[in-house]
């Protein structure tokens, strides 16, 4: 089961997850935070948002 590394919750459909876009990220978002992740890079004008990867803690895109 995948637990989002943004809002630490599980995400029941493990098919229904965003790849997230920050720079060097190897994480999968439940739907709802990569929607935000998405505002906040918007917001930043970059991805390269090392405080808000640091926050994600170990990756957890396996494939």
């Amino acid at each position: 089961m995948l637990i989002c590394p943004r809002c630490k919750q599980r995400v029941l459909n493990p098919n229904s997850y965003g790849e997230s876009s920050i720079y060097r990220s190897r994480h999968r978002l439940c739907m709802p935070c990569w929607d935000a992740e998405h505002e906040e890079i918007e917001r930043e004008g970059t991805n390269n948002l090392p405080e808000t990867l640091k926050s994600y803690g170990p990756e957890n895109d396996y494939d």
